[in-house]
């Protein structure tokens, strides 16, 4: 696991608060290592579109089918004030995978709405942030600060992970409730590191026993990439952070 100097963290708690302000436009770094540059481009398109009431934006095909995972993790509200439409192909004559066009955008909230929504996720993120991270923190403690206040008011939602029809599990709801199941956390964890400059991403697969499918947050500290859980975290320290080889 990842070692933190215990003065590092000492030091937290003589400084103020840090300076912070959500912003929806920062992207996540993980995704322009994983997907390529280009991906940053088209999501700050995307991110422009929706503040601006637009009714689509530029999207190359590629990039298409990752559209929900990419705001999951940079912009967790906007699934709360729209929907992705198809791609509209400008050439389908080229190849596939280089195929370009727009995605149409169908809004789910009047602009009022919308305001309002923005406004409190911002809130709430700016709550967790501010209230754990200290001004001059290094990334690994700010990442521990905000891990830690985030995952000890967290609530498992043992009936939403045994239903067929689950309700909201989305990383909004886990920011804004504190509640959800491992996807929800993993993409809301991710997010408040994508909002420090941490590149951060959710990722997945089976349980060690290969019982079940499980997600958790990969987060990148001083070079390095590191596992974060914030699931299994749930009343238990900081054992399931900073593995670098996942159980």
């Amino acid at each position: 696991n990842i070692s933190v100097d215990s003065e590092d963290l000492k030091a937290s708690d003589s400084v103020k608060p840090v300076a912070y302000t959500w912003d929806p436009s920062i992207y996540s770094k993980a995704y322009i290592e994983y997907l390529g540059e280009d991906t940053e481009t088209m999501y700050h398109e995307m991110v422009s579109a929706i503040l601006n009431r637009e009714s689509s934006f530029a999207c190359s095909m590629k990039y298409y089918e990752q559209l929900y995972t990419i705001m999951h993790t940079c912009f967790p509200c906007a699934e709360r004030i729209v929907s992705f439409g198809s791609l509209d192909v400008e050439d389908e004559s080229v190849a596939y995978e280089n195929q370009r066009g727009t995605v149409s955008l169908e809004y789910l909230v009047s602009e009022e709405e919308q305001n309002s929504i923005l406004k409190g996720f911002g809130s709430r993120v700016e709550d967790l942030i501010c209230n754990s991270v200290c001004t001059g923190d290094s990334d690994t403690v700010a990442a521990i600060a905000v891990y830690h206040r985030f995952c000890q008011n967290l609530t498992y939602d043992y009936d939403a992970a045994e239903s067929d029809m689950p309700g909201d599990v989305s990383p909004y709801h886990a920011i804004m409730e504190g509640s959800g199941i491992c996807q929800s956390f993993a993409s809301a964890y991710a997010h408040l590191c994508v909002q420090l400059q941490i590149p951060a991403c959710a990722t997945g697969g089976l349980t060690s026993d290969n019982s079940q499918a499980h997600e958790w947050t990969q987060l990148k500290l001083d070079g390095v990439y590191y596992y974060a859980d914030p699931t299994w975290q749930i009343d238990s320290g900081l054992e399931w952070f900073g593995i670098q080889r996942y159980p």
